[in-house]
């Protein structure tokens, strides 16, 4: 199962974190998904709406510190953190219907 997962219906783009086991911990692939999928958001004049949550009891825990830590030495490549936020800085969604 992959650790987000992104879902249209009804004009509403819902983004979930899927790792409640490790109260969603967000991990540099994550945050590209995350990124993604706002990216999809911005290009699609179908999506209205953008939700963004957690599965299980908790919404995120922050980032997992391992992975980061991966990611600082090289072992992942790009970090994704960065588009996320921008993406999130420039989102203009909710947006109202026309017409």
């Amino acid at each position: 199962m992959s650790e987000v997962v992104v879902v249209l219906d009804g004009g509403v783009l819902t983004v979930t974190m899927a790792r409640p086991d490790k109260k969603n911990a967000i991990t540099n692939a994550m945050y590209g998904a995350m990124a993604d999928a706002l990216e999809r958001a911005e290009g699609d004049s179908a999506i209205r709406a953008v939700l963004l949550q957690g599965d299980g009891d908790s919404f995120t825990a922050g980032n997992d510190l391992a992975d980061f830590a991966a990611v600082s030495r090289g072992v992942q490549g790009e970090r994704h953190v960065t588009r996320f936020l921008a993406g999130l800085a420039k989102a203009t969604r909710p947006r109202r219907p026309r017409g």
